[in-house]
């Protein structure tokens, strides 16, 4: 009699163990956070050229333009290939270029770098009225990274630190974006 009350207990606990996990793990479908993606600008597409690079950094110019358009895709914008399919133009030039060495071994060696970019950007309109739609002189981003003896690995290193900068910019910019007023054409009017 005993045992049988008792398995009955635990078939109770067990039962509303598992109703309270199955409601603690609920969500609803259908709903995206306002910062996933453009309020608004669902049909809006925007074109990313290669940035201009005023730096005597290799590669820079695509590594950033590259981090930028992907972060943009992540965030729901619809980015395309050609300026004439695009209802907006986002043109870039990266000011600076700074390896700032962020601490030191006991040996005097750099064991940390923090990458300092500054980009100006610019969103128009597409050719041929380029009419301005927003603009930035210069944006600032950061990204650490720690320091290799390995010359590839240090390469690889510095490479992500520019691709975080870049991502954590193309954030900054996407939210600013959701507030302009992009306007996207009727249809079949290009």
């Amino acid at each position: 009699m005993r045992k049988g009350r008792l398995r009955t207990f635990a078939w109770i606990h067990l039962f509303a163990a598992l109703t309270c996990l199955m409601v603690g793990c609920s969500y609803r479908m259908g709903e995206v956070s306002p910062d996933i993606g453009p309020s608004g600008a669902s049909g809006i597409r925007i074109v990313v050229p290669i940035f201009e690079n005023l730096t005597f950094e290799p590669l820079l110019e695509r590594q950033a333009a590259d981090a930028i358009k992907e972060e943009l895709i992540t965030r729901g914008w619809n980015v395309v290939n050609r300026a004439q399919e695009a209802d907006a133009v986002l043109r870039g030039k990266i000011l600076a270029f700074e390896l700032i060495p962020l601490s030191l071994d006991p040996q005097g060696q750099v064991e940390e770098y923090r990458v300092h970019l500054t980009v100006s950007m610019v969103l128009t309109t597409p050719p041929p009225s380029s009419r301005l739609i927003w603009s930035e002189s210069a944006w600032e981003e950061t990204s650490d990274f720690h320091a290799s003896n390995d010359p590839a690995v240090q390469r690889i290193n510095e490479d992500r630190s520019v691709r975080e900068a870049s991502r954590r910019l193309a954030v900054r910019l996407s939210r600013k974006m959701t507030t302009l007023s992009i306007s996207s054409p009727a249809p079949g009017s290009k």
